[in-house]
């Protein structure tokens, strides 16, 4: 498994996983890309992994793309810093696994990878990962990778995880 940071020539491929993740299942939603508006979306996703032009309300994230055997099975978002709503739900990282995919640990490989290969390396000592308090699979993901309970508010469960 293998994951790399979203660019501007992402292909099909990447196109349709993003499309599925769109629903916003989950409280995960990557805003509805289009096919018209996907170089757009991805010029999006570069600059607000630079921190530019950032919404009111929001802080800049990087968004990875992870691999098995060379398809696209996955989407990571990883935000340096937190808000208030993000505090509340959202947290460092959102995630989602392409549905047919899901059920055979790719989540709990892709949080493990991530962490290892990038979260350790900030500054950060903690990440706050959130999920809806009936979605099982990810509070197992997230269990599977340190996660600690700290509380659940508004039907959202708060874990965080030590670097």
């Amino acid at each position: 498994m293998e994951f790399r940071e979203i660019g501007l020539s992402e292909n099909e491929e990447v196109f349709a996983l993003l499309e599925e993740a769109s629903s916003g299942e989950n409280g995960f939603s990557t805003g509805n890309v289009t096919k018209e508006a996907f170089r757009e979306y991805l010029h999006g996703r570069v600059e607000e992994s630079l921190g530019k032009n950032i919404p009111q309300g929001r802080v800049p994230q990087t968004t990875y793309i992870y691999y098995f055997e060379g398809k696209a099975v996955g989407i990571l978002k990883f935000r340096r810093e937190l808000n208030e709503a993000l505090l509340l739900q959202g947290g460092n990282v959102g995630y989602y696994i392409k549905k047919s995919m899901r059920g055979n640990g790719f989540g709990s490989k892709m949080l493990a990878s991530f962490i290892e290969k990038v979260a350790k390396k900030t500054n950060l000592e903690k990440l706050l990962i959130t999920c809806n308090e009936d979605n099982l699979l990810s509070e197992k993901v997230i269990l599977s990778s340190g996660g600690n309970l700290e509380n659940i508010i508004d039907g959202k469960k708060r874990f965080w995880i030590k670097l």
